[in-house]
């Protein structure tokens, strides 16, 4: 059980490439997804929950179940035309979950993290599924 979340099942974590900086990722009891984010063992960014309110739908944010994961490594430098330096590095760890709606519904979204030496980036995706066609988020 992580400190500060009530976590219900499985804790999803990934690092960045130098060990430093973690992500974690989990459920609470009521199935709302949420992460955390320590840096050198300190936490950086304390529970955060997310969800989507769409506008003529029920959201999407709640009774919530992780379906899959995958994890990816990727290192790559490559030159630039300008700027200040002629090599970049585009170094990161990737978690991708797919989560699920439990009951009728069963919409599905990815939440991608990518956990870089310096910093975390993440996405939402939302597949084309018959249940979730044109949205508005509000």
């Amino acid at each position: 059980m992580l400190n500060g979340c009530d976590s219900k099942k499985e804790i999803f974590k990934t690092l960045s490439p130098n060990g430093k900086l973690e992500i974690s990722l989990f459920l609470s009891k009521e199935g709302k997804a949420g992460y955390l984010i320590n840096f050198q063992n300190k936490r950086v960014i304390n529970t955060s929950y997310f969800g989507f309110d769409f506008k003529d739908q029920k959201p999407f944010s709640e009774n919530l179940e992780v379906v899959n994961s995958s994890r990816f490594s990727f290192d790559e430098t490559w030159e630039t035309v300008w700027g200040e330096q002629k090599y970049v590095r585009n170094n990161y760890n990737e978690l991708k979950v797919e989560l699920k709606e439990e009951g009728d519904s069963g919409r599905t979204c990815f939440i991608v993290f990518r956990v870089f030496n310096d910093g975390v980036g993440f996405r939402f995706e939302f597949p084309e599924q018959k249940n979730l066609k044109d949205v508005v988020i509000v």
